[in-house]
């Protein structure tokens, strides 16, 4: 039985990694800020502070998975915000680093976003941008590669919008949506990448038997416009209600608001060229578990 470690694994897009992970049978060690304990004989949590990990964590592990980072949208944008979103993706990838390498770790599975390109239809190929997401983005990556120079398979995986019933921003805004408010913003024709949980999770263990070394693009292969995102949550009801024009979502968001507004069309190419089967291409599965 092939042995997993995660870090920030106790978020959403690590809690339904967990459960793909266990049913394929793997042993997960999951590293966590506060004390957790499973009944589960293929779930040990290990405690770690500042980024240090204790020794056991990496026992017999063969892959490390790297879901570390601060959430974009919950604060505003502050200089200190903007650091710690940082320093959060940036430190543990470093302070991992050594001590994977010493337990004999041989591959990294590492999250990065979509973020990393200016607006646009991209494949992996792209060049980033350069405002703050896109900074973000490559410094995180860079963090990443630093693995890839010392021997280990790195795939980095850039992150669509990440959906399904019980994501946190779903949860947010579906009681809206049945309230009749129009959840379009801006255009409402900007292009959204994302990608289903579940999918998600499919790609990681993909990665798992396939690795790729490489940064890929882990989203839907049919890019949704922000209306039809709108639609989707109204479950088929009408709304009289105007979309809110991007001044507005700017006033009350600020920078956040790039993440409503900006038009990033992703495309999954390496993973199409390897012929990796989407189960939650569709939009309207958005709301499938």
């Amino acid at each position: 039985m092939k042995t997993i470690l995660i870090s920030g694994g106790t978020g959403y897009v690590g809690t339904h990694l967990i459960s793909a992970l266990i049913k394929a049978g793997y042993q997960v060690h999951i590293l966590t800020r506060k004390p957790q304990t499973s009944g589960h004989p293929q779930i040990r949590y290990f405690v770690w502070k500042d980024f240090q990990a204790p020794a056991q964590a990496f026992k017999g592990v063969t892959t490390l998975i790297n879901l570390c980072g601060t959430p974009l949208a919950e604060k505003r944008w502050t200089d200190l915000r903007k650091t710690e979103i940082l320093h959060s993706r940036i430190l543990p990838l470093k302070s991992l680093l050594t001590p994977a390498l010493a337990a004999g770790v041989r591959h990294i599975i590492s999250s990065s976003a979509v973020g990393y390109y200016p607006e646009g239809k991209h494949s992996e190929s792209s060049p980033p941008g350069k405002d703050f997401l896109s900074n973000v983005c490559v410094q995180w990556e860079n963090a990443a590669k630093e693995w890839r120079g010392k021997g280990v398979i790195t795939d980095i995986l850039r992150f669509g919008l990440v959906l399904s019933p019980d994501a946190p921003i779903i949860r947010k805004l579906l009681p809206l949506a049945r309230l009749g408010i129009n959840l379009s913003v801006g255009r409402g024709n900007q292009k959204l990448s994302w990608i289903h949980v579940q999918d998600l999770a499919s790609i990681f263990l993909f990665l798992l038997e396939n690795p790729q070394n490489k940064a890929i693009n882990a989203c839907s292969p049919q890019i949704m416009k922000m209306r039809e995102f709108a639609t989707v949550l109204q479950e088929g009801k009408y709304t009289l209600l105007p979309p809110a024009p991007s001044f507005v979502v700017k006033g009350i968001l600020g920078q956040r608001a790039t993440l409503l507004l900006d038009s990033i069309e992703a495309k999954p190419e390496i993973l199409k060229n390897l012929n990796f089967p989407f189960a939650y291409a569709d939009p309207r599965q958005i709301l499938q578990k």
